[in-house]
């Protein structure tokens, strides 16, 4: 039988979970959380702080969204041997280190803290070693060894400390300061790689993001032991004065709007662009940034052939007022034929990103109450700055391939949507 849960943010007890039958769950805030937080959103913004227990409708999306995804999912449940759709057994198992500040444990156990220099500091040859046991071991999970972490996503990814040089994996309550991303470790049937180049290509995707103007996770491409890895700084992790590591509570969009991450994509029943626009609007500390940042990236995903910007590649920071988190996992998905041509998002009704015109972008606009002719305007100088920087950014790359050269030329064809879009008017197609 499942056991009750206690969730904490920062370390501080803040809700109970309880099993509800089969494998859902309700979740309530402690009196005591209730009392000092009401109304309050220091968890979810789909779940404010009140005395009443949020049914599974509106807890599993947020308890479900802290853990992995699709076959890393699968992978960590056969290792853990749970059930799949065990949410809470596997909180239980990993959830002390998750996104954000927030740590699940087995109720009665004391929540993370303590030594924060608890780390695991790898040599070249052991960190690749636990690279290439990802499939096995996802997230480098290792109960005995003190390292328990969730982060939700489906590609394979290690969480790790870096200091300087030095990388190691965390232990007990030390929170991971980067994310490394191997290369795919999926095959066809003749044993090729069935997506070659997909280190190089997130990399070139997230440096042209920032060379554009869009705030982006930091990145950059390291050799460990022959391979190129991408390395990733976690936003939701900052110094403090004291050089001590600190925890940054987010949440997905997902999780914001109460969908489970089997609804991620639209066409599933998951959010849709409008709704990341309306939720920014109604939440952001700073709602006229934040709002035409989520459009600029919905942009730059269109014309980079990202057909996997769905709702979890959405985030937001929720501490010191909500804001959109900085972008991160941008890939060109156009580059591999094995995938699907489909938006995770539509424009203005239109699905397939290749067939998106300047109609389409203004039928969007109008949707969101913003059909101006300034924002169509900056999209249109954001498209030309886009083409612009391609071919630079893929040169300074170096040696990136020629996945990197189809991004550059699926930037050139895609971007006249959106640089035809100042001159469109109703009616034309």
């Amino acid at each position: 039988m499942a056991e009750r849960l206690s969730v904490a943010l920062h370390g501080r007890a803040l809700a109970v979970v309880e099993p509800a039958g089969g494998a859902s769950a309700t979740l309530r805030y402690l009196p005591e959380a209730v009392e000092r937080l009401a109304g309050q959103v220091p968890l979810s913004l789909s779940l404010p702080v009140r005395p009443e227990p949020y049914e599974p409708e509106r807890a599993m999306p947020f308890l479900a969204g802290l853990l992995p995804e699709e076959a890393v999912r699968r992978r960590l449940a056969r290792r853990l041997r749970l059930a799949e759709g065990d949410t809470l057994g596997m909180l239980a198992a990993i959830g002390r280190e998750c996104a954000g500040a927030v740590s699940v444990v087995p109720e009665g156990e004391p929540q993370p803290g303590g030594d924060e220099a608890a780390v695991e500091w790898l040599s070249e040859d052991e960190l690749a070693e636990r690279l290439d046991e990802l499939p096995v071991s996802p997230l480098g999970d290792d109960p005995e060894a003190g390292i328990r972490i969730s982060l939700a996503g489906a590609q394979d990814k290690l969480p790790v400390v870096i200091d300087g040089e030095r990388i190691g994996l965390p232990r007990g309550a030390t929170p991971s300061t980067h994310i490394l991303k191997p290369p795919s470790s999926l095959r066809t049937g003749r044993g090729n790689p069935a997506y070659p180049d997909l280190v190089e290509n997130e990399a070139y995707c997230l440096a042209l993001a920032r060379a554009a103007g869009l705030p982006t996770a930091e990145s950059h491409v390291r050799a460990i032991a022959g391979q190129n890895v991408l390395v990733v700084e976690r936003y939701d992790r900052r110094r403090d004065n004291s050089g001590a590591i600190v925890r940054v509570h987010q949440e997905d969009v997902c999780q914001a709007l109460a969908a489970m991450p089997d609804r991620k994509y639209q066409r599933d029943g998951g959010p849709a662009a409008v709704d990341v626009v309306a939720l920014l609007r109604s939440h952001s500390s700073r709602a006229a940034e934040d709002v035409v940042a989520a459009v600029e990236r919905l942009a730059f995903a269109v014309v980079t052939g990202n057909a996997d910007a769905h709702a979890k590649n959405y985030s937001l920071l929720l501490e010191g007022g909500v804001r959109l988190a900085p972008a991160y996992d941008l890939v060109s998905t156009a580059v591999y034929p094995r995938l699907s041509v489909d938006l995770a998002m539509e424009v203005g009704g239109q699905y397939q990103g290749d067939q998106v015109t300047a109609r389409h972008w203004a039928a969007f606009l109008a949707a969101c109450r913003l059909d101006t002719m300034a924002l169509r305007r900056r999209l249109a100088a954001f498209a030309e700055r886009v083409v612009d920087l391609a071919p630079r950014v893929a040169s300074e790359q170096g040696g990136a391939g020629d996945v990197v050269d189809q991004v550059v030329q699926t930037v050139r064809r895609r971007a006249a949507s959106l640089l035809d879009l100042p001159a469109h008017r109703r009616g034309m197609d």
